[in-house]
Parts: C-alpha cells; structure tokens; sequence
C-alpha cells in the first residue's frame, strides 16, 4: 500500500482509538497531562543512520545511506520513524519503526497480531490477502509476534509484502497491563521482498528498548 495512504489510515485510526478508547485506556495507561509536541527540528529522524525515540524508549540502528523521515504529523508526539527503501517517486518501499500507547488494550502480542491481521484481511484497498507464516520471536528482549502477508494493492494491481513484528511493553505504573507498543513493519513489492528483508533483519537485530517518557 502507497505509504502516504497507510501513514493517512494510521492517522485516522489514532484518532478513533484515542475517542473511542480514551476511558478504558486511562483506567490501565496514564500518559502525561502533557505530551511534548514535536517538530522537524526535534524528531529523532533527522539522525543518519539511526532512531532514538526516548518518548516512547526505543532505538534502532539503519543503514546511512537511507533516508528515515517522522511517521507522525508535527502536531504529535514523536511516534517513529520511516525509513524509505526507495526514494523514487511513487515507491512504497519502506521499513517502519513506530510506537505508541496501547489504546487498544492488547493483553498479549498474539491478540496485537489478529487485529493487524483482521485489519489488513477488511482494508478495502488491497485484496488477495494471504497469511503466509507467523511465528513467536523477540525483539529487543521483549516477547514478539511476527506476521507475513501477501497482499495486492488494487490501486496499481501489483503484489505487495508486510511483514511486521508486534511487541508490548510494561512502562506506565500503576497499571496491570501493558503500556506500549512497538511494531517494525516492512512494506515491499514482492519482487523486491527477499532483498528488503536482509535490511529489515539487520534493523530488528539492532532495535532496543531504552528508557522511556513515562518510567518510574
């Protein structure tokens, strides 16, 4: 799916998920009263070669060469980055490394997995939707889900990849849930797949957790 319209789908399901969820979300997640807003000059993308989000507590490493630019509108805290695997025009060759609160109430990383599964099988604008493998794994020491699927953009009739890794971390106290999640997400052509994937790898294998806004 062309990135701006996933980064525009996100947006929209932010915004949902902050209405809809907001009071189930405060009796298990406390934000602060007031979240940093950030700005071109403040995100962490501007970093060649690596991302440092100690908002949400995390880190990755990518190759230089590549460009990451902030997956968030200026107006929002600092929820990631994208990193482009393609810089023509028209690509949506891209890893993304993005985090925020668990406004969805995930209770394991499996639960997080069949939503993002369920969603992309309901997304109106790709078809063909095929799980191809998913399996436990870790991610930067925390319990992970990693899920592959195939998929045709109806836009431009060509076959796509995502593959993407879930993780939930414990951080806002008190709470007896979760407060964080993390997803790494590749979205590829599947021709370009096999060689995106050797980035994608190197990236999972450098992501860490750091010290987030809302420790104790």
């Amino acid at each position: 799916m062309p990135e701006p319209r996933r980064r525009q789908a996100r947006v929209r399901w932010l915004g949902i998920a902050t209405c809809c969820l907001a009071g189930m979300a405060q009796a298990r997640v406390q934000p602060p009263k007031e979240a940093p807003q950030t700005d071109e000059t403040t995100l962490r993308c501007k970093d060649a070669g690596k991302v440092v989000n100690d908002y949400y507590g995390f880190t990755a490493l990518f190759p230089g060469s590549l460009h990451a630019y902030p997956d968030s509108p200026i107006d929002m805290t600092d929820h990631g980055c994208v990193v482009s695997l393609d810089d023509t025009a028209g690509s949506d060759r891209s890893i993304d490394l993005f985090a925020a609160y668990n406004a969805a109430l995930d209770d394991t990383v499996r639960q997080a997995t069949d939503e993002r599964i369920d969603g992309m099988t309901h997304d109106e604008t790709i078809d063909h939707v095929i799980l191809v493998s998913r399996r436990a794994m870790s991610l930067g020491g925390l319990k992970a889900e990693r899920s592959v699927i195939r998929y045709r953009d109806k836009s431009t009739g060509r076959p796509h990849v995502s593959d993407v890794v879930i993780a939930l971390r414990h951080i806002v106290k008190p709470s007896d849930g979760f407060s964080h999640t993390y997803t790494v997400s590749l979205t590829t052509t599947e021709e370009a797949y096999e060689g995106d994937r050797v980035t994608f790898e190197a990236i999972l294998a450098s992501w860490r957790t750091i010290r987030a806004e809302d420790s104790p």
